[in-house]
């Protein structure tokens, strides 16, 4: 209403006279009653200026402390399961009880990227927008990008053919027999991987793996480090947290899993990043049907980064090109920390 009346240029009687107009039902009736307490309160020939008729509008039907609430309410304004538009709507409509923390533009941009989801701050604080609409702009953008990409891997999932294990309706989905390496001209080959450790529960009687937490596509990924496997997974669960588009393995793999069974995967993300104390190092990660972690690192990624897997200390030393060494220390004692995969 306020910038109707900046752009209109009104007096103060007039935006109090095209207030009380323009307001209908119960909140005519308030703005109504609050221009007659004034006017009995200033005398009838006294002017009601805009400023002291909106006080004394919110002090008589917006207490100190529903304004109050609804400040805190704005303080702790993040977007959660909100879509963009939703969150930006909630956000103006409360940032007006809290002007004190959106003071100006670089303020107000400040507070609504430090409310967004993680994974689409992270694409724009790299960017610095100080104007809130390019803010919002690129905001629904990046959420619109995030997910057509989760439709598509939807897409593609949905068109690969059935396990043999669904056709057969055994109690196992997504397992199927070993295949051959080689198959019937004009068939794909598939190649041999394994895995041995799935779970918690297999690291227990494992003496080559290492367990931890580390941050993948702004989120908290449970990770093994598995010198027994021979490649690298992610979680089908997780892939949808990230920003790649799964691409297809050529030939596909069949992975040999501690219970025996074999399944074949199709599909990898490429470089995904994987940090360690602030180096990057990127891994190529097979998307695989498990519950256990959320990320499995091989030997194809250990080796490459000339990673050593210190199980007594439980920790995975790396050094680099130039010789200087780092490494990833696992947590010892409690439970193993809840993971996306397992939700």
């Amino acid at each position: 209403m306020e910038k109707i009346f900046r752009a209109l240029f009104c007096t103060d009687e007039q935006k109090v006279e095209f207030a009380t107009y323009m307001l209908a039902d119960e909140a005519d009736e308030r703005r109504t009653s609050t221009r007659e307490l004034l006017l009995l309160e200033l005398n009838e020939g006294v002017s009601i200026t805009w400023d002291r008729f909106k006080q004394a509008f919110l002090d008589r039907y917006f207490s100190p402390a529903l304004r109050e609430a609804k400040a805190r309410q704005f303080l702790d304004l993040v977007q959660g399961t909100m879509i963009v538009e939703r969150y930006t709507a909630t956000f103006v409509a409360l940032s007006r009880f809290a002007s004190c923390l959106v003071l100006d533009e670089e303020r107000k941009c400040e507070k609504f990227e430090r409310g967004l989801h993680p994974r689409i701050r992270s694409h724009l604080i790299p960017l610095r927008i100080r104007n809130f609409t390019d803010l919002v702009t690129r905001a629904t953008l990046v959420e619109e990008n995030m997910r057509v990409n989760t439709t598509l891997f939807n897409q593609r999932k949905r068109q690969q053919p059935p396990p043999d294990s669904i056709r057969n309706k055994k109690p196992a989905p997504n397992y199927r027999p070993q295949p051959p390496l080689t198959t019937k001209s004009g068939q794909r080959t598939t190649a041999p991987a394994r895995v041995f450790a799935l779970t918690p529960r297999d690291t227990e009687t494992s003496n080559d793996v290492v367990t931890g937490t580390l941050s993948l596509f702004s989120c908290h990924a449970s990770i093994l480090f598995d010198s027994g496997a021979t490649h690298s997974f992610i979680s089908n669960h997780y892939v949808p947290l990230t920003e790649k588009i799964p691409e297809p393995l050529e030939p596909s793999m069949s992975v040999a899993t501690p219970s025996g069974e074999h399944v074949n995967c199709d599909y990898v993300l490429i470089g995904c990043p994987i940090e360690i104390q602030g180096r990057i190092l990127p891994a190529d990660l097979i998307i695989f049907n498990m519950s256990g972690f959320d990320v499995i690192l091989g030997m194809d990624w250990l080796s490459r980064n000339h990673a050593c897997v210190d199980c007594f200390n439980k920790r995975v030393v790396f050094k680099s090109t130039n010789g200087e060494e780092f490494s990833f220390q696992s947590v010892q004692g409690g439970s193993p920390p809840r993971v996306i995969s397992a939700l």
